[in-house]
């Protein structure tokens, strides 16, 4: 979720930098709409369970700071109950195709939590495509961006031969 604010330029509103105004101010409408239109996309990207347990927050700063106490705690028996469950996945009687969607998906999930922070954007694109791209299409993706960004900051070097023009 934090990836997603960040990526819409609105971190900074729920991460408390942007106070909430007054009734009065000359900005309050403005910051009403911003802040409605953030707690929709949260309560949008939600679980019913999850929403149904919010106590009416007034802000989407309080969702969010709600949402962090909840679950933005490492757990260590349940990072372990996971990988465990993983490790344990069995067929019973399921299709081939179907566990070899499941388990790569396990891979997609993996290669994109081992990206530099670099690639946020592209990490969120693909977690938010319908229906989720292949581990193959999304290595492509990434691998692309790479050298995009790569031509880009040579493009942004200048040569060698140039720079001794200058001096």
């Amino acid at each position: 979720m934090s990836n997603f604010l960040f990526v819409k330029n609105k971190f900074t509103f729920v991460g408390g930098t942007i106070k909430k105004l007054e009734k009065g101010s000359a900005n309050y409408l403005s910051w009403m709409r911003c802040d409605t239109m953030i707690k929709g996309w949260l309560t949008t990207a939600m679980e019913k369970s999850i929403q149904n347990s919010l106590k009416y927050p007034s802000t989407a700063l309080e969702i969010l700071t709600y949402l962090l106490e909840r679950f933005g705690k490492e757990s260590a028996p349940r990072a372990y109950e996971l990988k465990q469950r993983i490790a344990i996945t069995k067929q019973d009687g399921a299709s081939i195709k179907k566990m070899m969607k499941y388990q790569e998906k396990e891979w997609l999930y993996e290669f994109l939590m081992g990206l530099d922070d670099d690639f946020t954007v592209i990490k969120t694109q693909i977690l938010a495509n319908k229906p989720k791209h292949s581990l193959g299409a999304s290595y492509y993706i990434v691998a692309k961006h790479e050298r995009q960004n790569a031509i880009y900051n040579d493009k942004r070097t200048p040569p060698e031969s140039v720079t001794l023009k200058a001096e």
